[in-house]
Parts: structure tokens; sequence; C-alpha cells
């Protein structure tokens, strides 16, 4: 600042001293009267005091020695603060040129609070911007994720004003519209053949039945009694492996698909399940017992946990024995066991158990076609949960949890 001062006022003493030169002293004194009116654009008002002769314009001269063209900031009489230099420009002229700068501290303030202004002005704007910009960008995202998580039966898709902005995102997003378009496609596809095949199958299947039935109800094949029956207890064997086999494709195709599952009581699903097998376990000869902790809930497929536990139960009724108690725990987490003090399981059946049409017990003479556990697995996965055989439970105990990583 006081160089800027400085710089002002000698310039303005340069001036002043060529139009004295030129005009002489009263030229110089018209000219002062003339810049007193004015206020530099800085908004420094300029003060003068002359003196010709011994008098002067003013009462008191400020403590400048004028030989020496002496500078610097001092207090004119009216109580103004100036930086002012004193000069001789003739033998009986002295002239001394001030220039205000009390305003320059109001003006530093004024700059710098302008700066602080846009110093916070900017950066917020940036962030309101940057929070647009991420929010537009997360609702884009979410929208492309909903349509990848939609079930294939539904008929969601993304807007042609989403998927035609030409950045990565749009891209992304044209590349999942076709993605899902041809998933959906397959599935449909696969589920048409699905259905013709079982419909193809089934029907065949029932008019046979229907057939056998009325066979049984007519005296000429009284004789075949036990043949009719044990053909229509495979007729119904066949239609139950059907049955298991779209099951687990059903379920193996879901896995992992959390959107269409529901929040599931486990706890009461449990309880019910084991008073409507209360009357198998008594006619198999067989006791219960139930350690089942209240509220414990899952998001699950009810009617798939439903015949998850039923095969478990099935296996238990089948394989146990008479005499033989099924053990049944709930707690948190979920954590199921399901287990039996029976035979167990022979070690060298453990390895595929879990195998399509593998059964946990060498006995030819029982019935089924080993599907229950493989379908008990693929439930499992479709709800990221994982069933494992316990080794140290005498008999066969059946753990089934979360998934590690995903419990909760």
């Amino acid at each position: 600042m006081t160089r800027a001062l400085q710089s002002a006022v000698d310039t303005d003493i340069a001036g002043l001293a060529d139009i004295y030169a030129s005009g002489g002293a009263e030229e110089l004194t018209n000219r002062l009267a003339d810049r007193r009116a004015l206020v530099s654009t800085e908004g420094r008002r300029a003060h003068y005091l002359i003196t010709t002769n011994g008098n002067t314009q003013m009462a008191k001269w400020p403590k400048l020695d004028a030989s020496l063209s002496e500078f610097g900031y001092v207090r004119l009489d009216t109580g103004q603060q100036v930086f002012a230099r004193a000069t001789r420009i003739s033998p009986d002229l002295t002239l001394l040129v001030a220039r205000e700068y009390g305003d320059d501290s109001a003006l530093l303030m004024r700059l710098s609070l302008i700066f602080l202004a846009a110093l916070i002005a900017i950066p917020a704007c940036v962030w309101i911007f940057a929070r647009q910009l991420a929010g537009r960008l997360s609702r884009r995202v979410a929208r492309i994720n909903g349509l990848l998580l939609s079930h294939p039966d539904e008929d969601g898709q993304l807007s042609d004003a989403e998927t035609d902005i030409a950045d990565e995102v749009g891209a992304l997003a044209r590349h999942s519209a076709r993605l899902v378009k041809r998933l959906r496609a397959a599935a449909q596809a696969q589920r048409y053949v699905t259905d013709q095949v079982a419909h193809e199958i089934k029907t065949p299947l029932m008019h046979l039945d229907m057939k056998l039935t009325r066979m049984q109800q007519d005296q000429r094949y009284a004789h075949l009694t036990h043949e009719l029956a044990d053909g229509r207890k495979d007729l119904k064997n066949i239609t139950g492996l059907l049955d298991n086999l779209l099951d687990i494709a059903a379920s193996e195709a879901q896995r992992g698909d959390i959107s269409r599952l529901k929040q599931v009581d486990l706890s009461a699903l449990l309880g019910n399940m084991l008073e409507l097998y209360e009357a198998s376990l008594e006619d198999a000869g067989m006791h219960y017992s139930a350690d089942i902790t209240d509220g414990v809930s899952m998001m699950a497929e009810e009617m798939q946990i439903r015949r998850l536990i039923s095969n478990l139960f099935d296996n238990a009724i089948k394989y146990a024995g008479k005499g033989s108690t099924l053990s049944v725990s709930l707690d948190l987490g979920p954590k199921l066991i399901i287990a039996d003090d029976g035979p167990g399981i022979a070690e060298d059946l453990r390895s595929n158990l879990y195998d399509r049409f593998s059964r946990g017990s060498s006995n030819l003479q029982q019935n089924g076609h080993g599907l229950g556990l493989a379908l008990a697995k693929a439930i499992c996965e479709r709800h990221l949960l994982k069933i494992t055989l316990q080794n140290n439970h005498k008999g066969c105990s059946f753990l089934i949890e979360p998934k590690e990583g995903d419990h909760g």
C-alpha cells in the first residue's frame, strides 16, 4: 500500500512541478483548487499545502522537511491521516502533496470479505452441483440395478431417455437392457419347454392312472389287484420324480434371487409342521423333541422352506426306524438342526449325498428316487443357506444356517 501511495504522490508532485515551471505560481494555485475537488478511483482524496514567501494556505504544516523531500504518514490539522511528501519546487515555493489512506482498510476489509465469500461460495456451489450430479447418477444406477434384480416374470425396462444418454452409465444401461431382454427370453423359452415336457409326460400318466383305477374297480380284473396297485404306485413315483426334478431346476434357477422373498416366521412355521407330522411320527413308532426359539424369522419363500423341512422329516421317518427320536432345534441366525438317532448315513455314501438320484441308504428296498437331499440343497442355496451333515452325532443330523458372509 505504501508503494502505491508513494507512486501516486510522486506522480502528482511531478505534474504540479511541470505546471509551476510552465505557468507560474498563479497557474499552480488554480490547478490545486481544481484537484482538491477530485476524488481518485480508489476513493483517496488529495490534499495540498503550499507556501510562498513564508505564507501558508493552511494553519499547520506537517512535520516533514521539504528541503529533504521527506515523506511519510502524518495527520493533518483536520485530523485526517494521510501519506504525504513535502518538497521544494523553487527557492520561494514549498509544496506538500498528501493522499488519504484511511479508507484502504475498509476497502481491504471489503475485498477480504468478497474473497472469503467467494472462497465459501465456490466450494458450496461445487458441492451442490456435485451432490445433484451424484444424486442423478445414483438414481440412474438404481434404475439399472432395479432392472437387473427384477424377476424374469416382471416386465420392467429402462426408458429410451435412459439408454440414449451418451456416457458410460448410458452404455451400461443399454448393455444391461439387452442382457435382461436375452435372459427373459431364455427364461421364457425354458419355462415353455419345461411346462410342455411336464404336460406331455403327466397327461398320459394321468390317463394311465385313471385306466388302472377303473380296472381296480372292475371285477374282471380282481385277480390283478396287487399288480394294479403296484402299477399306480409306480405312476405316483414317476410323477413325484418329475415334480422333484422341476422343483430342483426352479430352485437352482432362482439361486441367490431375493427379489420375491418375504419375511417368514420360522418359529411358527416349524411348530406348525411338527403338529402336522405328529400322526406320521406316531405311525412310524417314532418320538420327537423340539427346542424352538421364539421370534426367529428370515427372508424366504414359505412354500419352499416347508418343502425343505418336510423332505428332512420324511427322510428321518423313512430311514431312522421304529423307536428312534426326531430332534428339532431352531435358534437365531437362523440355525436349524433336524436330527435323528437312527443308523445314520454310511461314510462311503456321504461324498455324493446331495447329488441327484443319490440315496443315504444302501437298502434298495426303501422307497424313493434319491432327489430329496438334492432338492433340500437347491432350496438352501436359493435362500443363501447351506446344509451340512454333522459328523459328531449319532444317527443323522442336518445343520441349516446362512452361508458365510450372508448372516442377518
